[in-house]
């Protein structure tokens, strides 16, 4: 898992890390919309580009936000 992604879920103190998969949804990990916004302001803020909460929602899963920031990491957005 990218190391930004794990450094914003492990700053989340409601979230279980023990029922985090990469197909555990957003709604079963208790990601609630305040929840997404503040995600997508770390993750903003660690990588230096805009994710937004809608990029966040499209990928369904912590999985799928993984490969999506994997993806990103080929564009200028400082992901390593």
């Amino acid at each position: 898992m990218n190391s930004h992604l794990q450094n914003a879920l492990a700053s989340n103190p409601d979230l279980d890390p023990t029922i985090l998969t990469t197909a555990t949804t957003f709604e079963e990990a208790g990601l609630d919309s305040l929840a997404i916004v503040e995600l997508s302001i770390q993750l903003s803020d660690s990588l230096g580009c805009m994710i937004s909460e809608d990029e966040i929602l499209d990928t369904r899963t912590i999985g799928g936000l993984d490969n999506m920031l994997q993806l990103r990491s080929d564009a200028a957005c400082g992901l390593t």
